[in-house]
Formats: C-alpha cells, structure tokens, sequence
C-alpha cells in the first residue's frame, strides 16, 4: 500500500490561505471605516460646486472636515446638530460639526448656537443670533445680522461684540510682540474702578494708570499694554498714553461704560446704545494686535440663496 504523507502547511491548503487573506482585509477595511470621519450634514446648490476632490452638482454629503467650494451658486449647509450656514459665490471654508473655516469669500451662519466661524486668526461667535463673515486678503469682515456677535482671536481674548445691524472690519497685525493697543470712549467711575466702553468695539475696559483721575466724565483716547490675564472676566488696559478728544461725554457713552455688564464683556442694553452712538466709518481701535475700524452704520445685509452674483460686498 502505497503511504501518502500529509503534510501542514500553506502551500498544501490554499483554500485556508484564501481565507485567511479575506479576514485580514475584512478587518482593515472595518478599521478603516471606524476611522472615517463621521458624517455631519448635507449640502445643496443650484448649481455646481466642489466638495472635497469631486464636483458636485445638487446635493453631497459633509463630513467632518470637509472642504466646501461654491464657484457661481451659493451652497447651503446643514448640519446634523441644527446649525444653517450659507456660502456666497466664490467661497471656500472647511466644515466641522462644531465650526467652519472660512478660508476665502463669504460665509453666513443663520442659526447655530454654540457653533463659531473661523477666518483669519479670527473666532466668530453669533450666539442666538446670525452673523455674515467676509474673508479679503489679510481682512475680514464681521456683521450682525440679527442678535450681538462676538468677535475673540485665537487666545480667546475678546476684540469686539456687535449688536444688530453694525459691521466691523478686523485686520490682525503680523505676529510678534504685542502692540499697544488703542481704544476711545467715555472714562467714568464706579465703585472704585475706572471703565471706558470703546466706541468701536463696544467693549469695556479697565483703565488703570497714573493721572486718569482728571479725565473722568471726558471722552479719551488710551493706549497701553492689554492684560487679559483676567479676560473670561474683564479685561484691563494699563495706560501709557491718555488723549482728550472731548471736554465731555455724550449721555450713551457714559451709560454705556457705567452701567454695563462686567468689562470685558460687553455691557447690554449700555453697551449698545454706546457702540451705536460712535461706530461710523473711521472710528478705529486696536486690540491684542488686531486693527478694528468701523465700516458702516447701516443694517447689515444677509445672504441670498439663488444663483445671482455675488452680494459680499
């Protein structure tokens, strides 16, 4: 009888080699999809527009991380947690579940609590409100569309909070050593402490220095070191420089800087009535290395959701 030796091995059973390589690519191929990013929304057009690689005409799927580029529709976003975004024409940004980088063009969050635009060293907070961001150049555009806005950089440091219907333009400076910074308003006094709500910006300070005393209930310009060491609270301003632009205050603005909310953080009604009476074209103040001017002093104008030019401007 003729003996057959059996022996083990992969070259003597490859149909357990076949097998073998299918469970191996079975289990990347999960793996690689557990790392997906997530999806976290749709968007849609009139038109055409790029979406990630690929062009896309209707409707695409938004991940985590998705780069969105419109070319001449405008692209409505939304976003699993309830946030609506609008992108004009010509705009590209990457889109997060929690925030969107504007790298170019103009994007308009409609309703988005707790979510922010990011653009140009930048964080643009709406809150409850809506909020249209341009991106040009080293420039970006803020306006508030509805409800106040918050404006930090990248720190976190509070640069601006807009009420309804004002825009601001912001130009942050090139990195380096802090400069000074600028800011103008009424100089009042309470309870110890000497504020001054910024005509641009609308946000209250803390003006600590020598010589302050005699400038109180006068409009003045400050220049000095910005300390946001406290900044979740108030932020101060250790002056170097004073100027007096005005024998004495307009009404709103010693409202504003007096009975505001805690400095820094932007009074309420105050702070409205304030940055209302002195944002116009011109005004100007610098802020952690950040350049704001004020660009009008008319309602702030929305997005269009069709495929007509651009309206950014």
């Amino acid at each position: 009888m003729t003996r057959v030796s059996v022996k083990r091995g992969w070259k003597l059973f490859p149909s357990k080699r076949l097998e073998a390589a299918l469970v191996v690519g079975l289990v990347a191929q999960l793996s690689i999809g557990s790392a997906a990013s997530p999806v976290i929304g749709i968007v849609s057009a009139g038109g055409s527009f790029a979406l990630d690689t690929a062009t896309v005409s209707g409707n695409g799927t938004l991940f985590h991380g998705s780069m969105v580029e419109t070319v001449k529709s405008t692209s409505e976003l939304r976003l699993r947690n309830g946030v609506r975004l609008v992108l004009d024409t010509g705009t590209r940004s990457r889109v997060y579940s929690d925030h969107l980088v504007l790298e170019r063009g103009t994007g308009q969050i409609e309703r988005g609590a707790a979510y922010r635009i990011e653009a140009g060293q930048l964080q643009i907070e709406p809150g409850q409100g809506l909020a249209k961001v341009s991106v040009m150049g080293p420039r970006v555009h803020v306006s508030a569309l509805g409800g106040p806005v918050r404006v930090s950089n990248a720190s976190g440091v509070l640069i601006a909070r807009l009420e309804a219907g004002r825009g601001l333009d912001f130009e942050p400076q090139e990195a380096g050593a802090s400069p000074p910074s600028t800011v103008s308003g009424c100089l009042v006094k309470k309870d110890g402490r000497l504020l001054l709500t910024d005509d641009t910006t609308g946000v209250t300070y803390e003006i600590q220095g020598g010589g302050l005393e005699k400038e109180i209930g006068k409009k003045v310009q400050v220049t000095g070191a910005l300390d946001p060491s406290r900044a979740a609270a108030e932020l101060t301003v250790h002056a170097t420089q004073i100027k007096r632009l005005s024998g004495h205050c307009s009404m709103n603005g010693a409202v504003a800087a007096a009975g505001g909310a805690p400095a820094g953080a932007g009074s309420s009604a105050g702070a409205s009535a304030g940055a209302a009476a002195g944002l116009g074209i011109g005004t100007k103040a610098v802020i952690a290395g950040v350049i704001v001017a004020g660009a009008a002093t008319g309602t702030a104008v929305g997005l269009t959701r069709n495929d007509t030019p651009s309206i950014s401007q």
